[in-house]
């Protein structure tokens, strides 16, 4: 037989086992699962979707849910915000509910026929979703442009419906403020969550939240609010990042504390804050109380960045001093040694090259750098 030919003929026998193969290996994608309610409110069939935590039916826990309007846009980019933010550990495992709307009649959805709507979410949405999985008090609202206006006036008219809100590009609000003023007025105790957002030229939209965040600064309530202004954006990319950073808001004290400077570091209250916050973070999330390595760590870089030896020596004494160089990277370790060697601190650094050398002691740049503090 001809060597080329036998050569196609088992090219091609090979292509077609790795192509079995391949089709083998192939199965369904499943995000979620589909629900269809028939609603008496809005005479019509409504249709959502839920995703449910991977352990979800392994455990008997109570979870929050976060509510998508606009889920045929949304769920997806919520979903996968869920699974990034549950492989870091950045918030709780919650559950994803995203909400269908028809793209040629939302606009009329979330303004004439908003009290509508709201009743179907109030009285049979949030009802059906409760009883059908294990849901806890914690529920939260998302809304881009005329959705995010939306959820300002179910803010309003229903203050208990939901805990919290995160209002993408929210609009029209600037119509809205002093009616909100008024509700803010008389319920000055209610201290529900609410961030939202925009961009400098997102025109008509900017001009709202302006407005919204001269009034929040100037009242008494209670109310948990926090306004993120945008850059390089525009109005159609606003939600995607507005659902990560509202998400990561509302789930605060859950996160490792990381703070990006010194001065914020001491305009927050230093240690004292540093401390409290794991008090609350333990309080609200059943968190370990004693914060971990790495944030005490990265106090001391902040010293150390911004060469203030002073601080450093204050963070280090008080962060647990040596012991804390036991349980440190050895890298890390050595990078403190280093900065008390810097600053003429020699017996300072000595003890903790020892410290780091009776752990690893082939460790060269503890030896280099125990010979310089010699």
């Amino acid at each position: 037989m001809n060597k080329s030919f036998l050569r196609q003929i088992l090219t091609f026998l090979f292509s077609l086992y790795i192509l079995q193969s391949l089709a083998q290996d192939t199965s369904d994608n499943k995000v979620g699962v589909n629900h269809s309610i028939t609603s008496q409110v809005l005479n019509e069939t409504k249709h959502f979707q839920v995703h449910l935590p991977k352990d979800y039916h392994l455990s008997n826990k109570s979870y929050p849910v976060v509510y998508i309007l606009d889920g045929q846009r949304f769920f997806l980019h919520a979903v996968s915000l869920y699974q990034s933010f549950n492989t870091f550990d950045e918030t709780p495992e919650f559950i994803v509910v995203g909400i269908i709307n028809d793209q040629a009649s939302r606009m009329a959805t979330f303004s004439s026929g908003g009290d509508q709507f709201l009743d179907y979410l109030q009285n049979e949405l949030v009802p059906f979703v409760d009883e059908h999985y294990r849901t806890s008090h914690k529920r939260l609202l998302f809304g881009w442009a005329y959705a995010g206006g939306f959820g300002l006036e179910t803010l309003m008219k229903a203050p208990n419906l939901f805990d919290g809100f995160i209002l993408s590009s929210p609009f029209p609000v600037a119509n809205k403020t002093e009616k909100f003023q008024q509700f803010l007025t008389n319920n000055k105790e209610l201290s529900t969550f609410m961030f939202y957002s925009s961009y400098k030229e997102e025109n008509g939209v900017n001009q709202g939240t302006q407005a919204l965040t001269k009034l929040l600064k100037n009242t008494t309530s209670k109310l948990r609010w926090h306004f993120k202004e945008l850059y390089g954006e525009e109005h159609r990319s606003t939600p995607y990042t507005t659902l990560y950073h509202g998400v990561l808001a509302y789930f605060n004290f859950y996160q490792e504390l990381l703070i990006p400077t010194l001065s914020e570091f001491k305009e927050l209250g230093g240690l004292s804050y540093f401390y409290d916050y794991y008090k609350r973070r333990h309080k609200l999330y059943g968190k370990n109380i004693e914060p971990s390595i790495f944030p005490k760590f990265a106090i001391l870089r902040l010293a150390m960045t911004e060469n203030d030896f002073k601080s450093f020596k204050l963070f280090y004494k008080d962060l647990g001093g040596e012991n804390l160089i036991r349980i440190m990277k050895t890298s890390r370790a050595c990078s403190v040694a280093e900065f008390f060697l810097k600053h003429n601190d020699k017996a300072s650094a000595k003890k903790i090259f020892k410290l780091i050398l009776e752990i690893d002691p082939n460790y060269t740049r503890a030896k280099e750098g125990l010979s310089k503090a010699m």
